[in-house]
């Protein structure tokens, strides 16, 4: 053999090994597309775009992009505050159990794990800590779409196990034109 290369080699003997070959078989067709035909996928469609982010006082609170990905599998939130703060969310619908979720992750280290439901067209996210006292906090998020171009974002907390909720933040998302 002239000039064949190890790793040529190496991705040969993979790629025709049994194990290979019985993968392949099993794995998903590509041409399916099951986020974007079921309608239980769409359950957010409301929230992507490119939006202008201000408080509930009208003042600015951030940017937001929100796109499908994974062919349409995830609605992906890629958030940048005024003050530095960033994050992302990942919000994949659960056919197993017919429930949404959001994984947040921000530039601070927190991850916060939310399951949801989309119902009369908002979202609504909830979860539950424990705080480093022993204190359990319940949240819960909700999205209300306001027209096409806006969508408000109210999150709440409660210390009370829900018998009263505070707001921690109103926002409102503007669709950039």
């Amino acid at each position: 053999m002239k000039n064949v290369s190890p790793r040529w080699i190496l991705l040969q003997s993979v790629t025709a090994s049994p194990i290979a070959a019985s993968a392949a078989a099993q794995a998903p067709a590509v041409e399916s597309r099951p986020c974007k035909e079921a309608p239980e996928f769409r359950g957010m469609d409301f929230w992507v775009g490119d939006w202008e982010v201000e408080t509930a006082q009208g003042k600015p609170a951030g940017k937001s992009k929100i796109e499908l990905v994974l062919d349409g599998c995830i609605v992906l939130e890629n958030w940048t505050g005024q003050n530095g703060y960033a994050g992302k969310s990942f919000n994949p619908f659960h056919r197993d159990s017919s429930k949404w979720e959001q994984i947040w992750v921000d530039n601070q280290g927190q991850v916060t794990r939310y399951e949801g439901d989309a119902k009369d067209g908002n979202m609504y996210y909830r979860t539950e800590s424990v705080e480093p006292d022993g204190t359990k906090t319940l949240s819960r998020m909700t999205f209300f779409p306001k027209g096409r171009d806006q969508v408000r974002q109210l999150g709440e907390k409660s210390t009370d196990g829900g018998a009263t909720w505070t707001i921690e933040y109103d926002l409102l998302y503007k669709r950039k034109k």
